[in-house]
Parts: C-alpha cells; sequence; structure tokens
C-alpha cells in the first residue's frame, strides 16, 4: 500500500475517531444532565413514603381477607388445605 494511501486512511480513521469521541462525549453531556434533573426533581418530590403507605395498606388487606378466610373452619380455603394435607398424608377425606 503507498504511503500516501496509507496516510489518509489514518487522517479518515482519526477524523471518524474524533467525531465519534465529539459525540459520544456530547451524548454523555445529555444523560448527566437528564440524570442530575431527574436527581433533583425527585429528591423535591419524593414519592418513596406515599408509595410505602399503599404497599402496606394493601398488604393489611390481603392479611385480613386471608385470615378471615382460614379463621372459618367451613371456609372453602381450609376445606381445599384439608384436602390437600389429607391427600399428602394418605387419609380419605
Amino acid at each position: 500500500m503507498p504511503k500516501d494511501e496509507e496516510a489518509k486512511i489514518k487522517k479518515r480513521i482519526s477524523n471518524d475517531m474524533h467525531g465519534f469521541l465529539e459525540t459520544n462525549t456530547e451524548r454523555l453531556e445529555k444523560v448527566s444532565q437528564l440524570f442530575g434533573d431527574k436527581i433533583k426533581s425527585v429528591e423535591r418530590y419524593s414519592q418513596t413514603e406515599t408509595l410505602i403507605a399503599r404497599q402496606k395498606e394493601v398488604n393489611n388487606k390481603l392479611k385480613t381477607a386471608l385470615t378471615d378466610n382460614f379463621v372459618d373452619p367451613n371456609s372453602q380455603a381450609n376445606r381445599n388445605i384439608a384436602h390437600i394435607f389429607n391427600k399428602f398424608f394418605g387419609r380419605k377425606s
């Protein structure tokens, strides 16, 4: 390969690399700015406590529903569990 052609290729690669690095730097600056703005927004308007409170409420409702189903010995849930245990341990229901 002639030296002038090799020099052209190296220059093109150098230009391509420089363009890529410049574009990548711009992209990273935009990402950094986005996360910087997002973090400020999350700090100012945090929803964590609200979401935790809602999840606790849902969990309490589920616990109540489950315990209500198992308190009554004639409930469908208790009959199903009894059937499963009886099948497993070889008792006839």
